[in-house]
């Protein structure tokens, strides 16, 4: 069985959307968890209403609230399960995410599915993903081939993302690439898309939950470092058309929000400390650069780097101060 996660923040329009994608898949061996992270417009109306319209889950769906979890898991995950859990707070993706997983974890599942709720599935994209992974014991994760939701000819991923730690960035394999050139020759990835994410419940057990101090990106690949002795897979048929960045609005109409240029800057400061220190100066270097080019831009971005440079510095974790927020 597979336990799938899916995070909403002040979108139910666009977790609606998956979800009827997801209840439309090939594969049907699995339970869906939705958790809002504290929503402040309609999405938990919005998605109870739609659940509560779906004759299959008549029988199968409930609400909890994250205080009925601290004692434990009060209740099993069986196949066919919708759950709704509505947190109390915003934790951030890894704390979200983290409510799922432990549910997951906990069940019977043999696989958990992170999926961005700003994505819609091709009919067999689950049964690929579980497929590929099936194929070998030693993959903890693996990805899809994540294609933009609005240029459906056009690849953002394949499966992931290779990032080089000494020019401290990472790319998208395969960002830009046309489907008509096929995706014969794949990379390994050094961690997976957080938009479609499978990840193995033994691995999970054995490395542990999302870490929640970086609250916004990041999370993936410490996810991958802390499980290095497990195999990253790609499941090249597991189409997930996905609309990028609208997840936690993190895009404006003129490209990176503050919010996002924050929390990348910040945090790679908080991962290259935690797993490459002797190489932390290319991470402080990497922001001080781009300091300067928001500067020669005049782009407001450059007030909110520097604010991520010493916040970096300084260990800062979690949300970002409530005025970056604000203003999105």
């Amino acid at each position: 069985m597979v336990v799938v996660v899916v995070l909403n923040w002040n979108r139910g329009e666009d977790t609606v959307c998956c979800l009827e994608s997801l209840y439309r898949q090939s594969y049907t061996n699995y339970s869906v968890v939705v958790v809002d992270n504290a929503s402040t417009d309609d999405s938990r109306a919005r998605i109870w209403q739609w659940a509560s319209n779906q004759p299959s889950l008549s029988e199968s769906r409930f609400q909890t609230t994250k205080s009925s979890l601290r004692d434990g898991v009060l209740f099993s995950i069986n196949r066919g399960d919708f759950i709704m859990v509505n947190a109390e707070s915003n934790g951030g993706y890894a704390a979200g995410n983290n409510i799922g997983i432990n549910l997951g974890v906990s069940s019977s599942a043999k696989y958990i599915w992170l999926l961005n709720n700003d994505t819609e599935l091709h009919r067999d994209a689950l049964a690929e993903l579980v497929a590929a992974a099936d194929d070998d014991d030693r993959i903890g994760m693996c990805g899809s081939l994540l294609i933009d939701y609005r240029e459906r000819e056009i690849i953002q991923a394949i499966g992931g993302v290779k990032f080089n730690v000494f020019r401290a960035s990472g790319r998208q394999i395969g960002n830009g690439s046309h489907l008509s050139d096929g995706c014969e020759e794949i990379t390994r990835p050094t961690y997976v898309a957080g938009a479609s994410l499978l990840a193995r419940t033994e691995m999970v057990r054995e490395i542990g939950l999302l870490e929640e101090r970086y609250f916004l990106y990041y999370e993936e690949i410490d996810w991958a470092r802390r499980a290095s002795q497990w195999e990253i897979g790609v499941a090249s048929k597991s189409i997930v058309y996905h609309k990028e960045g609208g997840t936690i609005g993190t895009r404006t109409s003129d490209g990176r929000s503050e919010l996002s240029q924050y929390y990348l800057a910040r945090n790679i400061l908080l991962f290259y400390f935690r797993f490459h220190r002797a190489f932390y100066v290319l991470a402080v270097l990497k922001v001080v650069k781009e300091i300067f080019a928001e500067l020669i831009k005049g782009s407001g971005l450059a007030r909110v780097t520097l604010r991520a440079l010493l916040d970096g510095l300084n260990q800062k974790t979690g949300a970002a101060e409530i005025e970056i927020i604000n203003r999105q």
